[in-house]
């Protein structure tokens, strides 16, 4: 990945994703630069995992935190990925897409204020995202992306937590023993 990223060849492609965290500002005065981005790269077949580099990105692309993009990675070292940015919408289109989707849910409900649109407003790739899509975002970033008030799976985790706190003062205080701890934690856990 990185600067060289457009000279890659990908010998068996697979079609995944690349979900950015978080990128460097944009150059507004350049047409391309080299844009510093944290990702989440999920390929079929493969656990997903992070990656940190710079990749040369056109300015009226530059992604936003949350964006999702398309990537096609080595079925055999998914580490070995390209994106795809001619599939990638320019700010232009996203701005243009978003607007047509807040004034339809505003005209079908009849409302006179964007807020009300809540969950139309969450973009992926220049569609709307699905419910599905928000709810899993949401539970990986803690962050309400359609303004809804309600971060989906932070109660969960905000209960398990507690749970576990709960559990490490019973441990503390000799109520349990270490393996009764450690059994309950990996139960709370998942693992």
């Amino acid at each position: 990945m990185g600067l060289m990223d457009m000279f890659r060849t990908v010998s068996n492609p697979v079609r995944g994703s690349a979900q950015v965290v978080s990128t460097s500002r944009p150059p507004y005065t350049a047409h391309t630069a080299s844009c510093g981005m944290h990702l989440v790269v999920s390929v079929p077949g493969y656990a997903a995992f992070p990656v940190d580099d710079q990749f040369l990105v056109k300015v009226d692309k530059w992604p936003a935190p949350g964006t999702i993009l398309p990537i096609v990675a080595d079925a055999t070292n998914p580490r070995c990925f390209t994106i795809l940015w001619d599939e990638v919408a320019s700010w232009q289109q996203r701005g243009a897409a978003t607007a047509r989707q807040i004034a339809d849910q505003m005209n079908r409900t009849g409302t006179a204020t964007p807020h009300s649109a809540g969950a139309a407003s969450v973009m992926i790739n220049g569609r709307p995202a699905s419910p599905e899509e928000i709810g899993r975002f949401e539970a990986a970033t803690g962050m309400d992306l359609n303004r809804d008030g309600v971060v989906d799976g932070a109660a969960d985790s905000d209960a398990r937590l507690d749970a576990l706190e709960r559990l490490a003062a019973l441990h503390a205080s000799g109520a349990l023993t270490t393996a009764e701890f450690e059994a309950e934690k990996r139960r709370l856990l998942g693992t």
